[in-house]
């Protein structure tokens, strides 16, 4: 089973691509900036403040996926 939550010290860790990713946006201007850059940026503020990290949710259970795969040859 995948666990939901991250520890404490992987969510300090999104800090930093969230500050470089926002500094980024900003710098380059709100205007300019393609829509897609903003998909991860607020994904790292998402899983600094909630703990849930959709993308290592969706590894683990690719990793379950093909596990059961491998059971059933």
């Amino acid at each position: 089973m995948c666990p939901l939550k991250v520890d404490p010290l992987t969510r300090q860790w999104f800090l930093g691509p969230a500050v470089m990713l926002w500094i980024g946006i900003y710098l380059t201007g709100f205007d300019v900036v393609h829509w897609l850059i903003y998909i991860p940026a607020v994904m790292s503020v998402f899983a600094l403040l909630t703990g849930f990290c959709p993308g290592r949710y969706m590894i683990c259970l690719r990793g379950e996926w093909f596990k059961k795969l491998k059971a059933k040859k």
